[in-house]
């Protein structure tokens, strides 16, 4: 499954052209923000994943990019976001 833009729910992460395949997510541009954690959960607002991010891309003062990042999932899930209109 390709999913074009995710993005952490704190707005630290940011992923660009992924692809996930069976329990890994690729990332073809990972962007990390000061402040990011370890382990996140992103979502595109279709489909959401914990995933853990590789130590040596987090820094604590400047923010950082990588290229064709192999992510583990630690979980997923599809994502449905209501319309406003239940109970009417």
């Amino acid at each position: 499954m390709n999913i074009e833009y995710m993005q952490s729910d704190d707005g630290l992460v940011h992923l660009i052209n992924c692809d996930y395949e069976e329990g890994s997510l690729t990332a073809g541009i990972l962007c990390a923000l000061p402040g990011a954690k370890d382990t996140c959960r992103i979502t595109d607002g279709t489909h959401a994943f914990v995933v853990e991010l590789p130590a040596k891309i987090l820094s604590p003062s400047d923010r950082t990019k990588a290229f064709n990042v192999n992510l583990d999932t630690l979980s997923y899930e599809q994502v449905q976001f209501s319309t406003g209109n239940e109970g009417s």
